[in-house]
């Protein structure tokens, strides 16, 4: 008999769930810096958006736990730290605490969410521990194969004693629940990576982690599964959708497969993808087209968009309420899976002239 598979480590409930409750305690940070009185408009706007992406996060990351899957996205390994250190910044800011960046490693990663995930994970670890008005050094530098990050508070450090209880869920923390370092070790692994605790320099306080996480874009990648994965390669597709978790889904599972998005969200926007079209006829390869953002009656917009020599997907709940139009058009019903789109896709892409 063979091995047993691995566990995936975001079924882990008890994990997840440390993990969204990480994501909630920064959301709550910034939902105080929202509501302080007398802060320029920008400022608010700011905290609001670094509050949506940190529900989005604890939503995907419950998700996950109860097996609804969602496609794993690259990104770029400074985009990810950039994003987590400044969702932290706040929380940093109540203890005069500094997260501070030492470098920025070029390399893009595999899973990037988590990845943030698990540098969340050991950054607020170490605001834990750190006294108030210290810094927290988050020091990143690019490999051939991949990407390492260090993590290190100026606390009281580690005790060799005490190090495989950190990995084992056991922890000195007040209130503390001694997952979250375990958890984050699984995530690293299962993404290829890993996560160990370093021994600090001489005449240094504190304990420093060091995380590493494989890069994709110096080593080759596995092969698509599916089919229509070569076909999306470099080609550039309108999204027309205003729904955040539809133009999500579609984003990462496309984007994963080689295609370039573009998101139009009202039809101001597609007028000027129509007017971009105009001057470069190739500027988009294929649309991907949700009725409802074109209003009661989508016809005329449809029809300039094949006019304009673009294939179509509409992806609509009813079905009998689409448009008669010309052109290489399909149709996916949703709720749909990313395979039904991905398909239509392919088979319209094999076939248009463009």
């Amino acid at each position: 008999m063979g091995d047993d598979p691995k566990p995936n480590p975001h079924h882990d409930v008890s994990g997840a769930l440390h993990d969204a409750s990480n994501a909630l305690t920064v959301l709550l940070g910034w939902i105080s810096e929202a509501r302080a009185k007398n802060i320029p408009e920008e400022q608010r706007e700011h905290a609001l958006a670094v509050i949506e992406r940190q529900a989005r996060i604890a939503r995907s990351i419950a998700r996950r736990a109860i097996g609804a899957e969602t496609a794993a996205a690259e990104g770029s390994a400074d985009g990810g730290i950039n994003d987590v250190l400044e969702s932290l910044s706040a929380l940093g800011q109540k203890r005069r605490v500094v997260f501070e960046k030492r470098t920025l490693p070029k390399g893009t990663v595999p899973r990037v969410a988590d990845f943030g995930q698990v540098l969340t994970n050991l950054c607020l670890n170490a605001l834990a521990f750190t006294p108030d008005g210290t810094i927290i050094s988050v020091t990143a530098h690019a490999e051939p194969h991949a990407v390492i990050v260090l993590v290190q508070d100026e606390g009281d450090g580690i005790p060799q004693s005490r190090v495989e209880d950190i990995w084992s869920g056991e922890t000195t923390r007040s209130g503390g629940a001694g997952v979250g370092l375990r958890y984050a070790r699984s995530l690293a692994q299962g993404a290829g990576g890993d996560l160990s605790l370093m021994q600090t320099p001489a005449g240094e306080k504190g304990a420093c982690f060091r995380m590493e996480w494989p890069r994709t874009d110096r080593v080759p990648k596995a092969p698509m599964s599916f089919s229509g994965s070569a076909i999306l390669a470099a080609r550039q597709i309108l999204l027309v959708e205003d729904d955040d978790d539809v133009i999500e889904l579609v984003e990462t599972a496309l984007t994963a497969k080689g295609a370039e998005i573009s998101v139009a969200r009202k039809t101001a926007e597609v007028e000027k993808a129509l007017a971009a079209l105009a001057t470069a006829p190739t500027a988009y390869d294929c649309a991907v087209v949700d009725l409802s953002p074109l209003g009661a009656d989508p016809t005329l917009l449809l029809s300039r968009l094949v006019d304009a020599g673009l294939p179509l997907v509409l992806i609509t709940g009813n079905v009998d309420g689409v448009p008669e139009l010309r052109g290489d058009v399909r149709v996916v019903r949703k709720p749909f899976e990313v395979k039904e789109l991905v398909e239509a896709l392919t088979v319209l892409l094999q076939v248009s002239r463009r």
